[in-house]
């Protein structure tokens, strides 16, 4: 194999990362939010996230707070994280953009540090860590805020999995410890990082078996252990009204009828050129992933590694991060690739013809930025999409066509704008596609109750809340609908199952608090209101503070 030129220095690869990456999502400090999951995780939750004091209560909650699922995301690191942000920013999402940037430039620089611990030589793990941080793939985890989950995560993991190379190499306890601390707030951050600790003892198993000790195997899988039911145990803090338990034989047949989608990501990662907002396997072809086994089939077969270990373990990593977009459903979002993509890149760096390449020689090193370049260009083109809201919701609907949330998008923006006929007729479009589309009811009720047409409103409440039961926001528009329609007592028994799916629902309170001073002039029932939004940690509005308090019957009736 030919001697690889060492000459480059570390901090010459930081700063090629900093600066290529810098240059390639800068302008994304300038996006606005896109009212998709960036609102329900932040502009929702505004209030509770401003307060320090909240802080323990994100450890009793779902991560989008203000919602409800029928499963529970438990991931109180990364609502602390946007508690932070918050506190800085305020309302802007300029913060939030430069955190994830930030992080990105983390994870690519610890990309450079793991892959030189791993052996490979610090020009090929250079090159990795730079295609790393321009890669299209990652495009989406960079610029999109609710992307900053799996940043952060991967920064974690990769930290963590550094810690514990370093205590192989050294034998010394301290990085052993700062592996498991970095692996527990994985944990809570996404609970994908379970797969961790098998990684890291396969990795052992296969490379340092004959250097641990007995005890210290013990020890660390006690570890392991302990972290997890730990984890396990604040995860069950998080109270659910609703529940659905999906079977073991559901989520085999999902994942059997997703495998597909595994051709999808890999393919991505050679050609990245299909990106799309919501990506899924009947409006994007699994081509370029068999074309992408090929190429790699070729650079194997041409020139064999001595030994496939390190390989199969990359495609451990690879496949173990994409079991859970595999089980989730039809959308393969590419910010759930990002983790994954690393064991991709492990996988790369074992093959000696990679490991062949010569940046002293210039038609390696051109190469090497024509697909810089190439990579570059494509992943700022892709960053637009997610700028604000109108290019999300239009790029989703063009290039999205059998997902219904590409119509759904689109008619939320047009309602949001007051476009009410367009709007509708993104819906009927949708409803010709997919007749079994939940959100084209709650949508359509909100065009049919803004013309005033409160019978037919009422019928498409109704039938979307029988289809999804947990779309708070839709017990609160439908109660609104009531007090138009003049069928006043209607609207707090909506107002009050919001709040009983969701206790941690704000709005529902708010909503019970004003009708009850403003419309039943009872001041004592909109305290037990007003009380229970103190009790989670939001201020309450001082105007109907002083509406009810200054209310002559406040008081004087029983509660």
């Amino acid at each position: 194999m030919p001697k690889v030129v060492n000459s480059v220095r570390d901090w010459q690869i930081y700063l090629a990362i900093i600066v290529v990456g810098t240059i390639i999502y800068g302008k994304s400090v300038t996006y606005k939010f896109t009212y998709a999951d960036d609102t329900q995780l932040v502009v929702m939750n505004q209030e509770l996230l401003s307060d320090f004091a909240n802080i323990p209560k994100l450890f009793e909650t779902d991560v989008f707070i203000s919602t409800t699922s029928s499963q529970v995301f438990y991931r109180p690191l990364l609502n602390i994280l946007f508690m932070i942000e918050t506190h800085i920013g305020k309302d802007s999402p300029v913060v939030y953009h430069v955190t994830n940037i930030l992080l990105h430039l983390a994870c690519s620089i610890l990309v450079f540090v793991v892959l030189q611990q791993l052996g490979s030589a610090k020009p090929i793990a250079g090159i990795a860590a730079l295609l790393f941080c321009v890669h299209p793939l990652n495009a989406s985890a960079v610029v999109w805020i609710p992307g900053q989950n799996d940043t952060l995560l991967t920064a974690l993991l990769l930290g963590s999995f550094s810690f514990l190379l370093r205590a192989l190499d050294t034998g010394r306890i301290g990085p052993l410890i700062g592996h498991f601390i970095l692996f527990f707030l994985a944990l809570l951050t996404k609970e994908s990082a379970v797969v961790l600790p098998i990684l890291s003892v396969s990795y052992v198993i296969f490379f340092h078996r004959s250097t641990l000790h007995r005890r210290v195997w013990i020890i660390a899988l006690f570890s392991y252990f302990v972290l997890i039911v730990v984890w396990y145990g604040l995860r069950s803090l998080v109270p659910q009204t609703f529940t659905v338990h999906l079977t073991s034989d559901f989520l085999i047949a999902r994942y059997l009828s997703n495998l597909p989608a595994l051709l999808l990501y890999f393919g991505k990662v050679f050609f990245p050129y299909n990106l799309s907002i919501f990506p899924n396997l009947m409006d994007n072809s699994v081509w370029t992933g068999l074309l992408g086994v090929v190429l790699f089939l070729a650079v194997y077969l041409i020139r064999r590694p001595s030994s496939a270990k390190g390989i199969l373990w990359g495609f451990g990593w690879f496949l173990l991060f994409l079991v859970p977009p595999l089980v989730s459903g039809i959308i393969f979002h590419e910010h759930r690739a990002y983790c994954a993509f690393l064991g991709l890149l492990f996988a790369m760096a074992q093959l000696p013809l990679v490991q062949s390449v010569n940046l002293s020689k210039n038609i390696h090193v051109l190469g090497f930025v024509a697909v810089l370049a190439v990579f570059a260009v494509v992943a700022m083109l892709h960053s637009e999409q997610f700028r604000n809201r109108t290019a999300y919701a239009t790029s989703a609907f063009t290039s999205d066509p059998s997902i219904d949330n590409s119509y759904a998008c689109l008619a939320g923006l047009f309602i949001d704008e007051g476009n009410y006929d367009d709007a509708e007729r993104v819906i009927r479009k949708g409803l010709v596609r997919f007749p079994n589309m939940k959100t084209a009811h709650r949508m359509l009720g909100d065009i049919l109750a803004h013309r005033n047409e409160f019978g037919m409103a009422a019928q498409e409440y109704e039938t979307f809340l029988r289809l999804d039961p947990l779309q708070l926001y839709t017990y609160i528009v439908y109660g609104k609908m009531c007090m138009d329609a003049g069928r006043i007592d209607d609207a707090p028994r909506l107002w009050k199952t919001s709040v009983m799916i969701n206790p941690n629902f704000i709005l529902g309170y708010y909503y019970l608090a004003n009708f009850y001073i403003h419309v039943k002039n009872d001041p004592d029932s909109a305290m037990i209101y007003a009380k229970q939004i103190q009790q989670r940690g939001v201020t309450v509005m001082p105007e109907l503070l002083r509406a009810i308090q200054e209310n002559p019957l406040y008081g004087k009736r029983k509660q």
